[in-house]
């Protein structure tokens, strides 16, 4: 830190500094706990005329072993200093703030909707899978996970975001583009808006079944809801004079549009053709992380030529599935015999299939409700047509 910027931070109180010297430096490579971060030129005005500003977070447990090191000084920086820094005014982190500045939030992001759910006790998840007492006997310094605590915390990372997937508040919009990109798979023209708003409230209903829940205003029907939604995103979708669904055709090109086209060799076409298609899976990608589980079965029994199929036959190609998925979505890999069975039970309420003694029959499907099943099928297509 130079002398010129130390002056600076002379107004500032309880910043402490110090001075590593290249030998300690290259200690330091021998310690775990030790994050380093370096502020670049963007965090702040008054940081971004110097150079090697370097910002260390280090451990208590970590500071023993600096004693034998001369020439370190060890500095702490509040949240008032890097509030001071930002030339911004620093308030204070509350619920209560969070509360109060639900009108600047909603006129700039929509609708905002908070659930304080219950709280999770790490001690109580991993139970007796983490032994405290290995680590006593190591080195202060040596840190490092047992191959069981470090699928506990895999573990428990997977449970935190099943958790948030399970309080997920959607708009009708990312239903829409998961049945419009099921529709211009297969044919390149218009969807029915009747059609289309069918289609939305039945996906609803499984999203329901996950926890989640679709975000509607009160007193305005689903009619009304997948129109405007439809309104909002008219970059994407229009509704035509005769009550049809169809991509918006912009015939304008911006400047910006491009030089992205000159610099990636791209043709105009390709541009025009992709984007939107790229569009409406970001959209729809939303909510195929709630309805993967009825799309893996769906997706079986679209794929399956026999009539029936055994539970363990079943489960058999649904791992199968979930191994190829994995970095796609995230499973609970001790819970995967519980997530297919209660989409199997979801899927024979909705009259899709026949579930009874350990056996699925699959040609019980009414022609009528096909639809239902290539819908569901249809949205792991990207997936694995990319994994090709």
């Amino acid at each position: 830190i130079t002398a010129d910027f130390t002056g600076k931070l002379a107004q500032f109180q309880h910043v402490y500094f110090y001075r590593i010297t290249a030998d300690f430096t290259g200690k330091l490579a021998h310690f775990q706990h030790v994050y380093f971060y370096r502020i670049t030129a963007d965090f702040t005005e008054e940081l971004a005329q110097f150079q090697h500003v370097y910002f260390y977070r280090i451990t208590a447990d970590f500071t023993e072993e600096l004693a034998q090191f001369q020439h370190v000084y060890f500095y702490r920086i509040t949240a008032d200093f890097t509030g001071k820094l930002a030339h911004c005014k620093v308030s204070s982190y509350s619920v209560e703030g969070l509360i109060k500045a639900r009108s600047i939030l909603r006129d700039n992001f929509g609708s905002i909707f908070m659930n304080i759910g219950d709280p999770v006790s790490v001690r109580e998840f991993c139970g007796k899978q983490i032994d405290r007492s290995l680590h006593s006997l190591q080195p202060r310094f040596k840190f490092s996970l047992t191959p069981m605590e470090q699928q506990v915390t895999m573990d428990l990372a997977v449970n935190i975001i099943r958790t948030h997937q399970r309080n997920l508040v959607l708009s009708h919009f990312p239903l829409v583009c998961l049945v419009m990109g099921d529709h211009l798979r297969e044919e390149h023209c218009g969807a029915a808006l009747e059609s289309v708003i069918a289609r939305v409230a039945w996906l609803e209903e499984l999203v329901n079944q996950t926890g989640a829940c679709i975000a509607s205003q009160d007193g305005v029907t689903r009619w009304d809801e997948v129109q405007q939604q439809i309104h909002v995103h008219s970059n994407l979708f229009t509704v035509t004079s005769d009550m049809k669904v169809e991509l918006t055709h912009s015939e304008s090109e911006s400047t910006h549009a491009s030089d992205t086209i000159h610099s990636l060799k791209l043709s105009n076409k390709v541009i025009k053709e992709a984007l939107p298609y790229l569009a409406i899976y970001h959209y729809g990608n939303q909510a195929i992380q709630l309805l993967v589980h009825y799309a893996m079965v769906a997706l079986i029994i679209v794929t399956t030529r026999t009539s029936s199929l055994s539970l363990e036959s079943l489960f058999s190609r649904y791992q199968g599935l979930q191994k190829i998925l994995q970095r796609e979505f995230v499973f609970e890999s001790k819970k995967s015999l519980e997530d297919m069975l209660s989409a199997l039970e979801v899927l024979q309420n909705q009259e899709i299939l026949c579930y009874e003694e350990s056996r699925v029959s699959l040609d019980k499907t009414p022609d009528n409700l096909q639809w239902k099943v290539n819908l569901l099928a249809s949205l792991l297509s990207p997936f694995l047509e990319g994994y090709k």
